[in-house]
Formats: C-alpha cells, structure tokens, sequence
C-alpha cells in the first residue's frame, strides 16, 4: 500500500515540476493525438554523450547523446538515434542517463537532425505515454495533469480510509494501471535487448555448439 502511495506522489510531483524550470513553457492545450503528431517516439537506451566542438552559437546545441533505439512507437528512426540537445535547463536543456531504457520524444529539424528538449521530454510523463501507445486512448494533455494533480490530494483518504468511495480512487488506481503497464514493458524491453546483446557477443563456437547460459 506504501509503495501505491509513493508511486501515485511521484507522478504527480513530476507533473507539477515539469513547469518549474527557468527555461518557462507552458502544458500543450490539446491532445496527445495532436502533441505526438510531428515528432518521433521510441524506446531506447543511450549509449553515449559528446560535444561537438564544431558547433557556434548560443542556440545551437554543441552537444548530443546517441541512443540505441529498441522499438518504435511513431516515426522511423534509424537504429542508432544521434540526438541534438542543450544541457542547461536555462534553454531548455535536457540530460539522458547513459544505459537507462525509457521513451524518447524528438523532432526531426529542417537539416535532418534529431533535436529533443524539455517541451519534448516532460509534458506527458513516461507511464502516460505509454499508455497512450499501448491502449490507443487519446486524452488531453492539461485534463491528464489536473487528474494528476487530484490524486495527490485524494490519494491518502483513498489508499488509508477503510471504505473510500469509487470515485476517489478512479484516478489512483488508473494511474496505478498505466505504472504497472509501463514497468511491464520495461522489463520485457531490458531482458529482450539483453539477450539480444549476448547472442551478439557470442563466440562463433557459441554459436554453433550452443550456450549453456
């Protein structure tokens, strides 16, 4: 019950400081339909982090992280995603924990590079978008916030009062489905490109006599 209430706080903390930054943006009003139709979304896992000391001017990020792209979920990406972006949250920077599998959101510019940034990365929390993929189910952006936002002030009488009503814990144990639905995949993602990077590191008599692991 404790781990239900930590995980229902995160979602709604994450909510919350996605707007919190100095980079200032504000929530998209409209639909994830309508958010994710310009851009492209994949699970991956960054291998690496450079500085391209090529690169001049204050607006052009110097930086990017290339990333191992695992399964395609809008666009088509290469399978290694070269992604341009700031560091400093002052322009909207972001950092991608190299090795981390998660959901990556990024645009392609007008000279073909992938570029990704707060507004990109944080207005719909990973487990949200996740659901959106995986159902098919199309909310608001804003409306999924504020829902967000209820359960962190419902989620105590909910998840503590003996007989809590239906209708405080609708959004509590919805949120709870997509966390659960999101770390499902996760986990089925990290065994399968695991596995995936054994049998390409296998000796060519472990390929042919067979392995034992």
């Amino acid at each position: 019950m404790n781990g239900l209430k930590v995980g229902i706080v995160f979602l709604a903390c994450f909510t919350n400081s996605a707007i919190s930054h100095a980079c200032s943006w504000t929530l998209p009003s409209g639909n994830m339909s309508e958010w994710v139709e310009n851009t492209t979304i994949f699970w991956g896992r960054p291998v690496e982090t450079k500085w391209d000391r090529k690169v001049t001017g204050s607006w052009n990020p110097a930086t990017y992280t290339n990333i191992e792209m695992i399964e395609v979920l809008k666009g088509a990406p290469p399978k290694l995603v070269k992604v341009h972006h700031h560091t400093n949250i002052g322009m909207c920077g972001v950092s991608f924990p190299l090795g981390r599998i998660e959901i990556f959101v990024v645009t392609r510019r007008e000279n073909g590079e992938f570029y990704s940034d707060e507004m990109h990365m944080m207005p719909v929390h990973p487990y949200m978008l996740h659901w959106y993929f995986e159902t098919g189910e199309d909310f608001s952006i804003r409306e999924m916030s504020d829902r967000v936002s209820r359960v962190r002030r419902d989620d105590e009488a909910c998840l503590f009062e003996e007989n809590p009503t239906p209708e405080r814990c609708d959004n509590a144990r919805f949120l709870m489905k997509a966390k659960e639905s999101y770390q499902s995949k996760l986990m089925k993602l990290d065994e399968r490109d695991r596995a995936s990077h054994r049998k390409r590191n296998m000796s060519w008599w472990e390929k042919f006599f067979g392995s034992k692991n």
